[in-house]
């Protein structure tokens, strides 16, 4: 592997995912978009929203000079557009306009070929560009309400969504595809999804940094965009403006993203009837064509951010890379050219051959800047602890011999110590990609039961896995390093929370990714399950607190390829499914992998059935080992969590509303209107699945009421939709009856 050169601006090579971050052309690109259009009165376009091509040519010479390398539009863009992009070196990324923001899911005759008319617009514009290297992504949807999402069941949504993914993928297999979410429904994203994207509008540095943190966490292994950033100028000022669109660049660096769309080029927006919008202005171009403040600074900054982890030339921080090793001759010589490739080097790397009886040392000894230290077979921790003493730096980072570190993995580990205090650091490890194996590589990529972090919270963990361990050294020398006695694994979750113990955090960071290569076969996969198992064995004797007879009892949310493992019946979304940012009130909560999983769907039908059986294959081989182990009564189990799916009903109310007026408002006048019978009347605390509930006597059972709105203002449509639910047959008729006579 080679050192990547800084960043890449060139419309001639496709965009592609590896990992955390985007490539283009072997080379990292960090994505510097920006909203262009829709525009009022315009007549240029595939649904009349650009203005003249003279004049877009203008606007996009303007967007490149400025520094931009990608524009993103609302539509699907005529070709003429891709091509002055292409020439211009900018990449488009564009969404596909579909009834996605009404109730899309309904049978009802005006609603049931919402969705159909979107995949096939969808599938249209992927063949439209199949292949183009200048097509950066495409949205298939852009923030579906929360009141929306909650009326049709958040898994409803979500598989919809993957399923125009998978559709599209069919036609484009490279096509980057992706749907920009945004907070209050954060848990809806496609599991398919190339790039996490989501929307976020926060004006406070320390409160953006800490939710794309917390957004790395529900990407996974994916990158995240920020797929919208801005400032209102009417009502924060021009100044605000300039400063927060050169931190939301800098910050979403620092942090790993990889890249940021600035909302908007032109403050000449499109209303939702057609005219020009009057009640906000977020461009950096005034509607009367002015430039503002950011745009002019941006042209002396933006250019240079390139996404990498940046850190001072005279930076005191020494790290030390140390790589236990036992007959790695087959893997050694990729593990050490990644991290001599890297942008910010290791001041020392030391491999410790633990007893190897191939090629391991003649392989390290072609590399003359790597220490070798070849000892007697001592197991795993005791390897750890010689490499540990063969070194002197300020921190001391573990990685396994079948690891690639990422060309910035060193650099984001200094650029986060240099600016936290902490007692160890680690990152993501993500299965490298590989065209050979097919299906079957692709599952044991993707099975369950492989080294993952633990948080405690966005930023704290409980757990780090071994392969990507950063330790602070005099933390490490404060518990004693590693303890000998677990040989092949298990060390690093013993050290971890002997480190919690003593008072140290553990931090994750996003940005120091290792490529991290999973057994070879199913055969050596269970083995290393079974490994698993008896390592929890044994920490259940040093650990019996914390380690029960169905393995590990963690205070934190398990991390993984898929990220968070929670249920959103614990997320707390605002009264009346308001738009906010919804806070996790459960912490672990139990959690079914296995019906989680979304299989590839390009894998043929046995693979697909396979990759479901590996859950339960992965929980039978943990189990066994426990029981190798010692460690009695392992069966494996699963207990579900509440279901957060709406009871569909067979009845429901549709209230027209009054120009102006929101379902809030209108939930309001509910409430009062109820209580003047003397009923009572419950409104959501923001956790439940329901808007109101009513009493409507004493010893009668509740009455749920569950609203959603359908707002559109190119037709005029403004309405609300009414289920109202409960056990007592008499009570829902009185309230629906009330209802209906608001």
């Amino acid at each position: 592997m080679s050192a990547p050169s800084l960043r890449s601006d060139a419309s001639h090579c496709a965009l592609e995912v590896r990992g955390k971050f985007l490539w283009c052309g072997g080379e990292k690109h960090f994505a510097r978009m920006v909203t262009y259009g829709p525009f009022p009165d315009a007549s240029c376009g595939e649904d009349g929203m650009l203005p003249p091509r003279d004049v877009v040519e203008s606007d996009l010479r303007a967007v490149r000079g400025a520094g931009f390398n990608a524009v993103r539009l609302y539509e699907v863009p005529p070709e003429w557009f891709v091509e002055i992009c292409g020439q211009l070196g900018l990449k488009v990324w564009f969404g596909v306009p579909w009834g996605w923001h009404l109730d899309f899911l309904s049978e009802r005759e005006d609603r049931r070929h919402l969705l159909a008319e979107g995949r096939e617009q969808l599938q249209r514009a992927v063949r439209r560009y199949a292949g183009s290297p200048v097509i950066g992504g495409i949205f298939v949807a852009n923030e579906v309400p929360v009141d929306l999402v909650r009326w049709m069941g958040w898994r409803n949504v979500r598989r919809a969504l993957e399923e125009m993914i998978d559709l599209a993928k069919a036609i484009d297999p490279e096509r980057l595809l992706t749907y920009a979410n945004y907070p209050p429904t954060e848990w809806i994203a496609p599991r398919n999804a190339d790039v996490f994207a989501i929307n976020v509008y926060l004006h406070e540095r320390g409160a953006y940094e800490g939710y794309l943190q917390h957004a790395h966490l529900l990407a996974g292994d994916r990158p995240v965009l920020v797929s919208e950033a801005g400032a209102d100028v009417p009502r924060e000022g021009e100044s605000f403006q300039a400063e927060m669109m050169r931190w939301a660049y800098q910050s979403a660096a620092d942090v790993g993203a990889c890249g940021v769309c600035w909302f908007a080029w032109s403050g000449d927006w499109r209303a939702p009837d057609g005219g020009r919008n009057d009640d906000w202005d977020f461009g950096l171009v005034a509607a009367d064509g002015t430039e503002r403040q950011a745009l002019r600074d941006a042209r002396e900054w933006l250019e240079q951010c390139d996404g990498l982890p940046q850190w001072e030339s005279d930076n005191s921080v020494s790290v030390a890379v140390v790589v236990c090793t036992r007959n790695g001759g087959e893997r050694i010589a990729r593990c050490l050219e990644a991290l001599l490739a890297s942008r910010r080097p290791a001041d020392e790397i030391v491999v410790v051959d633990d007893g190897s009886t191939d090629d391991t040392a003649a392989e390290v000894r072609r590399f003359p800047s790597v220490k070798l230290v070849s000892i007697e077979p001592s197991g795993l921790s005791a390897a750890r602890n010689r490499g540990a003493e063969e070194t002197s730096a300020d921190w001391i980072a573990y990685t396994d011999d079948d690891c690639q570190a990422d060309p910035d993995w060193i650099g984001a580990l200094v650029r986060h110590v240099s600016r936290r205090e902490c007692g160890a650091l680690g990152g993501p490890n993500v299965p490298p990609l590989s065209e050979a194996g097919g299906g079957r590589q692709w599952i044991l990529d993707h099975a369950p039961g492989t080294a993952n972090a633990v948080m405690m919270d966005d930023l704290r963990a409980e757990h780090l896995p071994g392969c990507n361990l950063v330790v602070r050294r005099d933390a490490f020398e404060a518990i004693g390093g590693f303890r000998r006695q677990y040989v092949t694994a298990g060390d690093d979750v013993d050290l971890c929370w002997r480190l919690i113990d003593a008072g140290f955090e553990l931090h994750y960071v996003p940005s120091a990714m290792v490529w991290h290569e999973r057994r070879p076969s199913l055969r050596k996969y269970l083995k290393q399950q079974v490994g698993y198992g008896r390592a929890e064995a044994l920490l259940a004797r040093d650990w019996a607190a914390r380690v029960g007879s169905g393995g590990a009892r963690w205070d934190g949310v398990v991390y993984g390829a898929s990220g968070l493992a929670f249920d959103p019946a614990g997320v707390y979304g605002g009264a009346f499914a308001s738009p906010g940012f919804p806070v996790l009130l459960a912490g672990n909560a139990p959690w079914d992998g296995a019906a989680d999983i979304h299989v590839a769907g390009w894998l043929p039908q046995r693979w697909q059935m396979v990759a479901r059986w590996m859950f339960k294959w992965q929980r039978w081989a943990r189990a066994y080992g426990r029981w190798r182990g010692g460690l009695r009564m392992t069966v494996p189990y699963v207990v579900r969590g509440r279901s957060s799916e709406l009871v569909e009903l067979c009845d429901v109310l549709w209230v027209e509303l009054s120009a102006g007026v929101c379902r809030e408002e209108w939930l309001r006048g509910v409430v009062a209107e109820l209580r003047s019978l003397g009923w009572v009347v419950e409104p959501d605390d923001g956790g439940q699945h329901w808007d109101l509930e009513v009493s409507v006597g004493s010893g009668r059972a509740p009455v749920q009421i569950l609203t959603v709105a359908e707002v559109d203002g190119a037709s005029g449509l403004n309405q609300v939709g009414v289920r109202i639910d409960g056990r007592d047959v008499e009570a829902v008729e009185r309230v629906r009856a009330a209802v209906r006579a608001l």
